[in-house]
């Protein structure tokens, strides 16, 4: 009884390090939901890498000036989030990526900072 239990659980096996290779995400693992300029901001939703804890991102911009008037991140630690979008009010968007670019969150190789600025790089043709 006990060998046929063991059999079957390493029968599983081979489906388990595929789900697990299925979930490898990196940090460029981004979407851009929608960016268009509406009454003179640039409006952009994004989802951030599963690798951060927010499932949304969404700023708003002066498409004049490039100069962030909000930023909400949907899911995640609400304090940190509310600060940040405090910092970033208005700050350009290259001020914003010059400061918070690259900005870990422990092992993950990436950040909610990083990957708004990721999301920004993109949206605005920056490397």
């Amino acid at each position: 009884m006990l060998a046929l239990a063991v059999a079957a659980i390493l029968s599983l096996l081979p489906s388990i390090e595929m789900n697990a290779q299925k979930t490898a995400y990196t940090p460029e693992d981004f979407s851009i939901i929608s960016d268009e300029v509406v009454d003179g901001y640039r409006m952009i939703s994004a989802t951030p890498s599963p690798l951060v804890c927010p499932k949304q991102i969404d700023v708003k911009i002066n498409a004049r000036t490039n100069v962030i008037e909000f930023c909400l991140f949907t899911g995640g630690c609400p304090g940190n989030l509310k600060a940040i979008n405090t910092l970033l009010k208005g700050m350009t968007v290259d001020d914003a990526i010059a400061k918070l670019d690259g900005i870990k969150c422990g092992k993950r190789g990436t950040s909610c900072t990083d990957q708004l600025c990721r999301i920004l790089k993109k949206c605005y043709g920056k490397k």
